[in-house]
């Protein structure tokens, strides 16, 4: 950003927004804008004084891995998990065998990961947004890197016939970039599932 600003012109109009606040952004606020005007957007409810503390639960339901995606089509069925959804999984794979298994039972759902091409990640974002489908399955790539040591540590743990499934995947195309913590607008959410327990705190609250 900083060899991009060299490039501007000195007298500049520059508008910065950003769906969340951060210590990251306030830094990039100092190099790319002079003395701004801050504009935040409320919800109508804050102006009004009322809160919504009440309206996020959180669950915890400890299952045999092979039961999970039985349990979310019962709870999906039963009406347990209404309106849209996110569900969240800690590797590609898992999230094709969750959207295949949803098929089974003529439930739409779509994937979104690092391997599927830009125009496609938001082609199934606005589709999703547009209600074509209810139910989003992600992984999350932007928040994998803090784990690498841990990864790293517990390939001594794994069999050869593992670690040679594990270099076939790493083979596979990624974009770097890719992350569902940034800042994609998932509209009309009314649930969040993590299928798989996320690996870091920042996984979770992204």
């Amino acid at each position: 950003v900083t060899e991009i600003m060299k490039y501007l012109p000195k007298i500049c109009q520059g508008f910065l927004m950003s769906a969340t606040l951060s210590p990251e952004l306030d830094a990039l606020k100092k190099v790319v804008l002079h003395s701004p005007a801050v504009l935040k957007l409320e919800e109508e409810d804050a102006k009004l004084g009322k809160t919504k503390e009440g309206d996020l639960t959180q669950f915890f339901l400890a299952l045999p891995k092979n039961d999970k995606n039985l349990v979310i089509y019962v709870f999906l069925k039963l009406g347990l998990l209404k309106g849209k959804g996110l569900f969240f999984v800690n590797t590609i794979d898992s999230g094709y065998r969750l959207k295949l298994f949803l098929e089974q039972f003529h439930i739409r759902s779509a994937v979104l990961n690092a391997e599927l091409p830009l125009r496609s990640r938001l082609n199934v974002i606005e589709q999703f947004n547009v209600g074509n489908f209810d139910y989003l399955i992600a992984t999350d790539e932007s928040t994998d890197g803090a784990n690498a040591k841990n990864k790293n540590d517990s390939d001594d743990e794994m069999s050869d016939e593992e670690k040679v499934k594990k270099k076939r995947k790493s083979k596979r195309k990624k974009d770097s970039e890719y992350g569902v913590s940034r800042g994609l607008d998932f509209r009309g959410v009314s649930f969040v599932v993590n299928v798989d327990f996320p690996l870091s705190p920042d996984s979770y609250t992204h």
